[in-house]
């Protein structure tokens, strides 16, 4: 994640850079939606510490929704556990 703040800090010609987070459906679905807030909040408060606009950043929290893989084997869970930081140049895809 330094890296990429130091990127985000140095060229400021992006739009936004945009925090989505997942988790697997393993636990309470309201506590795994908790959960992926706190992760994508965690990695906005990063970047603000680093020096990157407020509003420039976007998290987007979806819990257990989006699954990469089914749940239905546990070695397979850590596949939907992930965090994918976009950052866009053009216009903003958050709107």
């Amino acid at each position: 994640m330094t890296d990429i703040a130091n990127y985000l800090s140095s060229d400021t010609n992006f739009s936004e850079v945009v925090i989505t987070v997942h988790t697997d459906s393993v636990g309470e679905t309201d506590e795994n939606q908790k959960l992926t807030e706190e992760q994508g909040n965690y990695i906005k408060e990063f970047f603000l510490r680093k020096g990157i606009p407020n509003n420039k950043i976007v998290v987007k929290a979806y819990g257990e929704e989006q699954q990469a893989v089914t749940n239905e084997y546990w070695d397979k869970l850590p596949i939907n556990r992930r965090v994918i930081i976009e950052v866009n140049t053009g216009n903003k895809l958050s709107d």
